[in-house]
């Protein structure tokens, strides 16, 4: 994985558990736990998803005739 990357993710990282230390109820801490995974994981696969679909393209050219 590029450096670019692995920094990137570990900032994401960062803001999460910055995130979880500013709640104080345990139901808190949970619900935004969940919730951010389930939406972070769903929009890191669609960027990653994106930027296959973009570099696939640079790479091997558009597929339309």
């Amino acid at each position: 994985m590029p450096l670019a990357s692995t920094r990137f993710f570990a900032q994401a990282a960062r803001l999460d558990l910055a995130t979880l230390r500013n709640l104080t109820t345990p139901e808190s801490i949970v619900e935004s736990a969940v919730v951010g995974t389930v939406l972070g994981d769903a929009l890191f696969s669609a960027l990653r998803k994106l930027g296959q679909q973009n570099e696939s393209k640079r790479l091997y050219g558009s597929s339309r005739a």
